[in-house]
């Protein structure tokens, strides 16, 4: 029983450290449609884009965890709505190692942006 245990704790830490993709919900609580959204990370990475979220809406999305050494940085999140870019950098990520399981990237009524990392 023990051995069952200890076996199954294992796997679950080796799982969860190799996980290849973080979670990014983003929600659309304004009246305009989000033509799109580019999340980028680790420079040499994929970023995730993700495209029209139309108002009272969401989307999820996986940031590719490609595993490959980048150094320190944070996330530069790009959104793009009624023809104007809005950017933010947030996070941060160390070694080209992301530290979250999810983000929820909400984009409010006022077209404020806040976003919430969930480990």
């Amino acid at each position: 029983m023990k051995k069952s245990i200890l076996c199954v704790f294992i796997f679950s830490i080796i799982s969860s450290c190799t996980s290849s993709n973080n979670i990014v919900k983003i929600i659309n609580e304004s009246e305009s449609k989000i033509d799109s959204i580019l999340l980028i990370g680790n420079q040499k990475c994929s970023p995730l884009v993700l495209k029209n979220i139309t108002p009272n809406n969401s989307k999820t999305g996986a940031l590719d965890n490609c595993n490959k050494s980048g150094g320190d940085g944070s996330y530069i999140l790009k959104l793009y709505v009624d023809n104007n870019e809005i950017t933010k950098g947030f996070g941060y990520y160390t070694n080209g190692v992301m530290y979250f399981d999810e983000f929820v990237i909400k984009f409010t009524k006022d077209n404020s942006i806040i976003i919430t990392e969930k480990f």
